[in-house]
C-alpha cells in the first residue's frame, strides 16, 4: 500500500526527546476505546475520516492495547476531570509535540499524534511523534517498561498514540538542530526550501504531503507524471501538478531539477526516512489546504492502488466514519457552511465553539464506497438558531425561512435521527459492478437522459403558460 507523510513549517531548536514508558490513560481505563480517545481531540479527529491509514490497524492497535492494559501500571489512576461525565475517561495532552521546551527536562508529559518515523535499533525502539505544532523523538526504555516497549515496537508509520513519560536531554552527538524540540533525527524538510511552489505553500500557512508508490519508480515513466494519466488524475480532484521525486537505486533522487538541488546537506536522507522510501519506490507530492491535499492524495492513492493490483476485491471491508465537522470554510463566499446540513446536531461537548465543532453524524462505508450516511438532528430552538448564526444567517432571515421549524421545536421535539441506505450502491458492490448504472432498471447516461424513454424532451409551450412559466434567451 501507499504511504503518507507530511511536512510543515519550521521551528526553532532545542535538545529534547522524550523517554517513552507508558501509552497514557488509554491502557488504564477499560471502559475507553482507541477510537473514541481520538475523537477528544480536534486535530485527531479529522484524522479519523479522512487518514489513509486503514481502520485494521486502528483495530489492531486498540485490541493490542487492551490486552496489556493491566499489566503496565503500578502507579495509580490519573483522577478524572470534575467535568467529565460519569464512567467516561477521555485522555488529554499536557504539551504539543513541538511545545517541549528546555525547562520541561525532568517533567512528565503527555503528547498525542501521529507516528512519523519509527525505528528499532538493536535493543531500542524510537520513533517521532507529530501534531500540528511540531515533532518529538519518543524513546522506549526496554528494562524499566518491557511492555510499553514491546507494544512500541509494533507501531507503523500514521498510527495514532498517546504517549507518556519524561523529558530527558538526548545525547550531544545526536542532536538536530533543524526541530524545535531537539535534535532529532528528521528534520522538517522542506523548511526554508528555495522550491517556489512548496515556499508559497508553507508562507501561507498550507501543508505539503507525500505519498509513496512501492517500486513506482520504474513503472510510471515522466511523461505519466507530467502530462499522462496521473497527471490528469490530479487534475481531476483540483490539484495543478504532480510534483513528484523518483528513488533511484543508489539512493539519489531524480525529478524537477529546482526540487531535487533544495534537497542537499542532509535533506535528502531525511527526506526519505521520513516517508520510508526505499531504492525504487516513486514520490508524489500535493500542496496547499489540507482538504484540498488531502482530496488529491486520495484520488491518486486509489489510481496508484488499482494500477498496482493491490486491492482484494474478494474482501468484504465495513466501517462507520464518525467525528466529522460540523462546517467546513468556503473560500469563494468567506464564510463557513455546513459539512452536512444546518440541522445536524453538533456534539454536545463541543457547544462552546460551534465553529469547531464535531458534528453527531456518521456514514457506513463498505470497500471504500458510501453505502449509508445520515445524523442526529437539533432538537432544541436555541441550538438551530446558533448554527444558523453561525453559517450567517441572521434571527430575521432564520424566522423567514425556518420559521416554522423554530416554532415546531418551541413546541418541543423529542431527540430524533436516522439513515439513509444506498440499496442500489450496495447491489453494485455485491454484484462486483463499478457503476450503479449496472444494476439499476432504468439507468441515466452521464449526461441525464433516459436511453428507453428518450427523456428529458421539450415541453409543450401550453403546459409551460399553464404553470406560469416562460423561457428566455439571454446573451452576453
Amino acid at each position: 500500500m501507499a504511504r503518507a507523510a507530511t511536512a510543515t513549517a519550521g521551528r526553532v531548536a532545542v535538545p529534547l526527546s522524550i523517554h517513552f514508558t507508558t501509552f497514557s490513560s488509554l491502557l488504564r481505563t477499560s471502559s475507553i476505546s482507541f477510537r473514541s480517545s481520538i475523537s477528544q481531540f480536534p486535530c485527531l479527529s479529522s484524522f479519523y475520516y479522512s487518514s489513509l491509514l486503514s481502520r485494521s490497524s486502528v483495530r489492531f492497535f486498540s485490541r493490542k492495547l487492551n490486552s496489556i492494559r493491566s499489566k503496565i501500571y503500578s502507579q495509580p489512576v490519573i483522577a478524572k476531570s470534575q467535568t467529565e461525565a460519569p464512567g467516561l475517561q477521555w485522555v488529554s495532552r499536557t504539551d504539543g509535540c513541538g511545545e517541549v521546551k528546555n525547562e520541561d527536562v525532568g517533567k512528565r508529559v503527555r503528547l498525542c499524534g501521529w507516528v512519523a518515523l519509527h525505528r528499532i535499533h538493536g535493543a531500542v525502539t524510537f520513533f517521532n511523534l507529530r501534531d500540528h505544532t511540531g515533532i518529538t523523538q519518543i524513546i522506549t526504555l526496554p528494562e524499566e517498561f518491557p511492555m510499553a516497549h514491546a507494544v512500541a515496537n509494533r507501531l507503523r508509520l500514521e498510527y495514532v498514540v498517546a504517549v507518556e513519560g519524561l523529558v530527558r536531554y538526548r545525547p550531544e552527538e545526536a542532536w538536530n538542530p533543524t526541530m524545535k524540540t531537539g535534535k532529532i533525527e528528521v528534520s522538517e524538510v522542506f523548511s526554508g526550501t528555495d522550491f517556489q511552489i512548496f515556499m508559497d505553500t508553507l508562507q501561507s500557512g498550507g501543508v505539503i504531503k507525500a505519498l509513496v508508490v512501492p517500486l513506482g519508480s520504474n513503472k510510471y515513466s515522466n511523461t505519466s507524471l507530467k502530462k499522462g494519466d496521473i497527471y490528469k488524475e490530479a487534475i481531476k480532484s483540483g490539484a495543478k501538478g504532480v510534483p513528484f521525486l523518483k528513488v533511484l537505486e543508489n539512493g539519489g533522487l531524480e525529478g524537477i531539477p529546482a526540487l531535487t538541488s533544495t534537497l542537499e546537506n542532509g535533506k535528502r536522507e531525511d527526506l526519505l526516512n521520513q516517508c520510508s522510501a526505499k531504492p525504487g519506490d516513486l514520490i508524489v507530492f500535493a500542496v496547499g489546504q489540507p482538504s484540498a491535499v488531502n482530496k488529491t492524495l486520495g484520488r491518486l492513492r486509489l489510481y496508484f492502488a488499482c494500477d498496482l493490483g493491490v486491492i482484494d476485491n474478494s474482501t468484504h471491508s465495513i466501517l462507520w466514519v464518525t467525528d466529522f465537522p460540523m462546517f467546513e470554510w468556503n473560500e469563494s463566499e468567506l464564510r463557513l457552511e455546513p459539512l452536512h446540513h444546518p440541522f445536524t446536531a453538533p456534539n454536545p461537548n463541543d457547544l462552546s465553539d460551534l465553529s469547531t465543532a464535531r458534528a453527531l453524524a456518521y456514514d457506513m462505508v463498505y470497500n471504500g464506497i458510501e453505502i449509508g450516511g445520515g445524523s442526529l438532528r437539533i432538537y432544541k430552538r436555541d441550538i438551530q438558531e446558533k448554527v444558523l448564526q453561525t453559517i450567517g444567517i441572521t434571527p430575521d432571515q432564520a424566522e423567514e425561512k425556518f420559521g416554522y421549524l423554530l416554532e415546531a421545536l418551541d413546541f418541543g421535539a423529542p431527540p430524533h435521527g436516522g439513515i439513509a441506505y444506498g440499496l442500489d450502491r450496495l447491489v453494485m458492490l455485491l454484484a462486483g459492478e463499478s457503476s450503479i448504472r449496472d444494476v439499476i432498471a432504468f439507468p441515466k447516461t452521464t449526461t441525464a437522459q433516459c436511453s428507453l424513454t428518450k427523456t428529458p424532451s421539450r415541453v409543450d409551450p401550453k403546459q409551460l403558460r399553464e404553470l406560469s412559466y416562460s423561457i428566455e434567451k439571454f446573451t452576453d
